[in-house]
């Protein structure tokens, strides 16, 4: 095999390398994005849980002796 062709060879390697690359890094930004999504939905979640649990005390709960 001649230079020439080798150099082809590694010129099509290299742009199919670095197009799996430009797929990876957009599939790891979604992947990110779609964490912080998740992230922000606990948080809303754990603040209506929270909410709820002090409903219930607040509603609930009996005092102990004459204080």
């Amino acid at each position: 095999m001649d230079k020439d062709k080798q150099i082809q060879l590694l010129q099509n390697k290299i742009k199919l390398l670095e197009d799996l690359l430009t797929e990876a890094n957009e599939e790891n930004k979604l992947l990110w994005d779609y964490l912080d999504e998740v992230r922000e939905n606990e948080k809303a979640l754990m603040k209506e849980i929270q909410i709820a649990v002090d409903h219930y005390i607040a509603n609930n709960i009996k005092p102990v002796g004459d204080a």
